[in-house]
């Protein structure tokens, strides 16, 4: 009995993490994307990879 409602209050858990996980992800639009990095970018300027080696410098 004390198994079984440690195995219901796992599966509660996780099904409430899974639906909050759900609305996070249905709340992230393109336009949210762009105002973060928008936001990054003011913060800490333009950055620029180049190249296969993935050298990343700070444009000014």
């Amino acid at each position: 009995m004390q198994a079984q409602a440690e195995a219901d209050a796992v599966r509660i858990a996780a099904e409430a993490e899974a639906e909050a996980n759900k609305k996070v992800a249905e709340s992230i639009t393109d336009k949210l994307i762009e105002n973060k990095l928008a936001d990054a970018r003011g913060k800490h300027g333009w950055v620029t990879v180049k190249g296969a080696d993935t050298v990343v410098t700070k444009d000014k």
